[in-house]
Order: C-alpha cells, then structure tokens, then sequence
C-alpha cells in the first residue's frame, strides 16, 4: 500500500514539473510577435533559413535573427 501511495506521489510529481515547463513554453510563445511565430512554424517544420526568407520576402540573416530569439 505505501508503495502505490510513493508510486502516485512521484507520478504527480513528475506530472507537475511537466505542467510547469509547459506553462514556461507557452508564456514564452505567447511573447512572441505574430512574425516570430511566423518563421518559428516555418524554422520547426524543417525549411532551410534560405527558403524561409524567399518565402517571407526578407533577408536569411533576418530568419537567423529572428529564430535565434
């Protein structure tokens, strides 16, 4: 029994960390401007900086800029 009860405490343990660090993630996505989420979709989903900036019309060294924030 004391098992189970250790076993679930460190489960939501575990749980609440990753809510936290979630909650982090989000608040910091939220900061972002509407262009920083731009180039964020793009960057995550495996376009090259080079296409990146063709595609929005800037610089490469911008997307650099920008995906570095």
């Amino acid at each position: 029994m004391l098992d189970a009860i250790r076993q679930a405490l460190d489960r939501d343990r575990v749980t609440r960390q990753q809510q936290s660090s979630l909650a982090g993630l989000r608040k910091r996505y939220e900061a972002l401007t509407a262009r920083e989420r731009e180039v964020m979709g793009l960057v995550v989903s495996g376009m090259l900086n080079k296409q990146i900036a063709f595609d929005l019309g800037t610089s490469e060294i911008t997307v650099k800029y920008i995906a570095a924030t």
